[in-house]
């Protein structure tokens, strides 16, 4: 008996737009049918020693009506937001555990090289001087430091290649030391009308994540080019991490006005900020030493040298933008507002030669705003916060990281609470928060082109109810 697979339209529903009506036709049920091996042997769609599955491998009665079931339960998926209403959904994992499917190890050297570890040691010292004191009649406060990072890191993983039976694998660990000089300072001079000014700098650093910072390398060999001599036509090649990865170095500015309207919290701001990033982290073909390494078959290599494509400190680039930040409380009726806007934007040439790329995860406009309600025991708010696209890095298959133009997205939040303070119910706060409230999607798109969707996901609304009692 033969399986196959038919899709029936039961429904055809009628869509009327400004181009008329048109026929949409909705899947709405999964029909399998069963049929005999053919035996009539027509030429044109057998052959004369046709070659059927064995029995083993075609599904039996019991597993179709498992298969059966498990479509039935999870019915069709949703893809409206690429013109399709619905398409037929299964769970892998149920058949999985339901027996039709087997799990099977795979033993591949893109999969061994997946399993490493990234240590580090991180000691600090600090010295900070604060300052209070009158300038030209007016109040300066703040402080200047400078901080000492020793930074020991190391990482364990394995050098694999191959498929199959025939993968190879060492282990290899390696590591680095550095030290970090980081100075700062952080000044606020009060002028008279409630006028505050602001200005910072530092020197600031962050630790490459920690799968760049592996020591794993996927690697090939190619036994016809062993006899070359030609480091760059080498038989090696590979791709992984850089335990010897250095973290992003960068310098930063800030200066603020920010003028106080009342005693009551009532603010307007002004901020501008520059960043300059001393380095970046980029991937990078860079020459690698294999010695030791086992070779996957073939004769041995004249050269021992070879390209590996791992992340690498690049040259830095600028960031810089403006920020507009406000609190307004509308006397004692309880009823507030607060919001901010920020203005970003960056160029990185990590790679000379190729064009300036924008920061990952950073999007050119930002934009949030809360309105609330303080009185009487009571306490709302209702939040927008909104961002432009940015570039995304993204978990892509495999485990790897990908970059890919993200679209912009805006999220609403709110809140509601009561403040018990009198009564039997005294010290008693009951609180109701809701996140996502607009169940925001995330989604990329590809070629600037926001009709070529890669990733839509959705994270659902969030609610949490809360009671704090204090004695």
């Amino acid at each position: 008996m033969l399986i196959s697979m038919k899709l029936e339209v039961l429904k055809q529903d009628r869509l009327v737009d400004a181009s008329g009506p048109r026929s949409i036709d909705a899947v709405r049920v999964l029909r399998i049918s069963l049929t005999d091996r053919c035996n009539f042997r027509c030429v044109y769609c057998m052959a004369e020693d046709m070659s059927f599955l064995p029995k083993a491998q075609l599904l039996t009665l019991e597993e179709m009506d498992r298969l059966c079931g498990a479509f039935i339960r999870l019915g069709t998926t949703k893809l409206g937001f690429i013109g399709i209403p619905g398409m037929i959904s299964y769970d892998p994992v149920a058949l999985v555990d339901s027996g039709i499917y087997n799990l099977v190890r795979n033993p591949n050297a893109d999969v061994n090289t997946k399993g490493w570890s990234v240590s580090e040691d991180v000691i600090t010292g600090y010295a900070q001087v604060n300052i209070d004191g009158d300038v030209n009649g007016h109040r300066l406060t703040g402080n200047f430091g400078l901080q000492v990072m020793l930074i020991d890191q190391s990482s364990k993983g394995l050098a694999s290649s191959g498929t199959g039976a025939g993968v190879v694998t060492t282990e290899i660990e390696e590591g680095t030391s550095n030290t970090y000089i980081l100075p700062s300072f952080n000044l606020a001079y009060r002028l008279q009308s409630d006028l505050v000014v602001r200005v910072a700098g530092s020197r600031q650093l962050a630790q490459p994540r920690m799968d760049d910072m592996r020591a794993s390398i996927n690697y090939n060999y190619d036994p016809g080019l062993a006899g070359s001599t030609n480091p760059a036509k080498s038989p090696w090649s590979g791709s992984g991490g850089n335990p010897y990865l250095e973290p992003w170095l960068a310098w930063a500015a800030d200066v603020s006005i920010e003028k106080y309207l009342n005693d009551q919290g009532a603010y307007v701001a002004v901020a501008g900020f520059y960043k300059y990033l001393e380095s970046y982290i980029y991937n990078q073909s860079v020459f690698f030493d294999f010695t030791g390494f086992p070779i996957p078959g073939g004769p041995p290599p004249i050269l021992n040298i070879g390209l590996v494509t791992t992340p690498q400190n690049g040259e830095g680039g600028n960031l810089y933008g403006v920020e507009l930040s406000g609190n307004y409380p509308f006397g004692d009726s309880g009823f507030g507002i607060t919001g901010n806007y920020s203005y970003t934007t960056s160029s990185i040439t990590p790679d000379p030669g190729n064009p300036a790329q924008p920061l990952p995860g950073l999007s050119k406009n930002v934009a949030a705003g809360t309105v609330w309600f303080e009185k009487w025991g009571f306490t709302a708010r209702t939040s927008v916060r909104y961002r432009s696209e940015f570039l995304g890095e993204i978990r892509a298959f495999g485990g790897g990281n990908e970059r890919r133009l993200a679209a912009g997205e805006v999220i609403v939040d709110a809140s509601i609470g009561y403040d018990f303070t009198e009564g039997p119910l005294n010290g008693l706060s009951l609180q109701l928060q809701g996140y996502n409230l607009n169940n925001e999607p995330f989604w990329t798109f590809v070629n600037g082109d926001k009709r070529q969707v890669q990733d839509y996901e959705t994270y659902g609304r969030r609610l949490i109810f809360s009671a704090l009692y204090k004695f």
